[in-house]
């Protein structure tokens, strides 16, 4: 929670951005989601329709939680897969790109210092993990809402397929 709350304040304090906070519906009575609304974050309680089919593909996925601390719970393999579902949600169709970023990102200076620099991309951008080199931070990502769209079905279709 102290990690969450920290992101939010850099954020709302230096990110000149507008925060939305994606919440798995089940955590949407939990008591971070009050403070959430309290400092200006807009909360959207959200469901994934594919999260039953991705929790059963789990159980059989023993090697890989050995790779990864994502794997420890669904829960958390379902909360790293939802940006998946970015453009199904109502409260961002008004904006051709979206940075996502975990809640555990600290903001150091504007956004858009950032970004102008660069142009926007046409698919998805990811940052780096620490460095400007591999790997890359699923948890820090710019996307075309246009292009998650276009691509939402065939991304869904892999989630889907046998591994």
């Amino acid at each position: 929670m102290t990690l969450t709350k920290i992101a939010v304040r850099s954020a709302l304090s230096k990110a000149d951005v507008v925060p939305y906070c994606i919440v798995h519906i089940d955590s949407a009575s939990n008591r971070i989601v009050g403070w959430l609304h309290e400092n200006g974050v807009q909360v959207i309680p959200w469901r994934p329709a594919w999260e039953k089919n991705l929790t059963r593909k789990l159980d059989g996925m023993k090697d890989e939680k050995r790779f990864s601390h994502l794997f420890l719970s669904p829960e958390s393999v379902v909360a790293t897969y939802l940006r998946v579902d970015l453009p199904l949600i109502q409260e961002l169709m008004q904006f051709e790109h979206v940075l996502y970023t975990d809640v555990d990102v600290y903001f150091r200076k504007p956004v858009s210092d950032s970004v102008v620099a660069q142009e926007l991309p046409d698919t998805i951008r990811m940052g780096y993990e620490a460095q400007d080199i591999f790997p890359l931070n699923a948890g820090v990502i710019l996307v075309s809402m246009p292009f998650l769209r276009d691509t939402y079905i065939r991304l869904l279709a892999l989630l889907h397929s046998k591994p």
